[in-house]
């Protein structure tokens, strides 16, 4: 069994690479929204396998802004809870480390939902979005085999989410 630091690794490398997934396809997405895309995104192969479709579809926004955009922003929260929890960047990196597998699992249960939308509901599907999908699952997986949540652990850091660890409060509401 690997070490948790290999865990830890496992989840940033896969945060990182979904960032960077979720940066294009938010860029696609206003380019081809205001008419500025030149070429097809790098992901469109087929009429099956569509980018563009699925990335102006109506599933591809909510409040107004494009899903990829709510997960590059979710994404790179992550990235500096699992970094801090791992560089023990915090008096309590355990805590870090409990938010980062509450927001791994948040995201991955968004994961099932976009999946189960796209495998019902559209005729296309996005090769970049299946690889976030995919990397959900790492960043959940590797998160939780790091160490396992209590519950009342659980209860104790959403208290201190109003007094010691207000910044975390605020990487939070970051992402809207």
């Amino acid at each position: 069994m690997l070490k948790s630091t290999h865990w830890y690794l496992v989840a940033l490398l896969s945060s990182l690479l979904s960032l960077g997934f979720h940066g294009y396809l938010a860029v696609q997405h206003f380019l081809l929204k205001y008419g500025l895309a030149h070429e097809k995104s790098a992901c469109t192969i087929s009429a099956t396998f569509n980018c563009d479709v699925v990335a102006m579809s109506p599933y591809s926004v909510f409040l107004g802004y494009p899903l990829a955009l709510w997960g590059f922003a979710t994404h790179l929260v992550l990235i500096v809870l699992i970094a801090g929890a791992l560089l023990g960047l915090s008096a309590n990196s355990d805590r870090l480390l409990r938010f980062a597998q509450l927001l791994g699992a948040f995201t991955f249960v968004m994961t099932l939902i976009m999946g189960t939308i796209s495998l019902t509901s559209m005729k296309a599907y996005c090769l970049f979005c299946i690889a976030t999908y995919i990397l959900s699952l790492f960043i959940c997986v590797a998160l939780f085999l790091i160490e396992r949540p209590r519950a009342a652990d659980l209860k104790e850091d959403f208290g201190s989410l109003a007094s010691s660890h207000r910044w975390i409060f605020v990487l939070f509401l970051c992402i809207p």
